[in-house]
């Protein structure tokens, strides 16, 4: 997806992307995060709302979506533009946002955000190649999450009992 070059070409690149998604024209989840981050970025909602919540709240009935998944895109194309720049500068090839295969689903994107809390680096890596490939299914990325999950539960409890050590002391 190419950058508009100035603020005034991003401005109507994204008017045009908003009417053609409350037109009733499709796009990925993909694109849909990205619009989102750069409605968001560029203050494109200042004109319409008193902030980014509130423009996508009204928004959301007139793209034909929820706001819960609204935001479950945006977070997930976020976490990719961060997963795609830490996984480009190991030098593993990452298509950008906007040329995810449809394969890569939001919801695989916030498992693997949730295992790179408590997963090994390598492990972390595998999988992330794994899911921008396709190769691995949601319900595979779930039994992992899952394996992972108590690791994550206890590095909590361990955390929270330092804390009490301390404010006990």
């Amino acid at each position: 997806m190419p950058r508009p070059r100035s603020p005034q070409s991003d401005h109507d690149f994204l008017a045009r992307e908003i009417a053609a998604l409350t037109q009733g024209q499709s796009r990925s989840w993909a694109h849909i995060g990205y619009l989102l981050d750069r409605i968001d970025q560029t203050d494109y909602w200042r004109n319409e709302a008193k902030s980014f919540t509130e423009w996508l709240k009204g928004h959301a009935e007139s793209l034909g979506l929820k706001e819960s998944t609204l935001w479950r895109y945006l977070t997930a194309g976020r976490y990719y533009i961060k997963l795609r720049e830490a996984l480009t500068g190991r030098g593993v090839s990452c298509p950008p946002l906007g040329e995810l295969p449809d394969k890569v689903s939001p919801e695989n994107l916030e498992l693997l955000s949730k295992l790179a809390r408590v997963a090994p680096d390598n492990a972390l890596q595998r999988l992330a190649e794994q899911v921008i490939s396709g190769g691995i299914t949601r319900a595979e990325l779930r039994t992992v999450w899952q394996a992972y999950r108590p690791a994550l539960r206890s590095e909590e409890h361990t955390s929270e009992l330092q804390s009490r050590q301390c404010i006990s002391y």
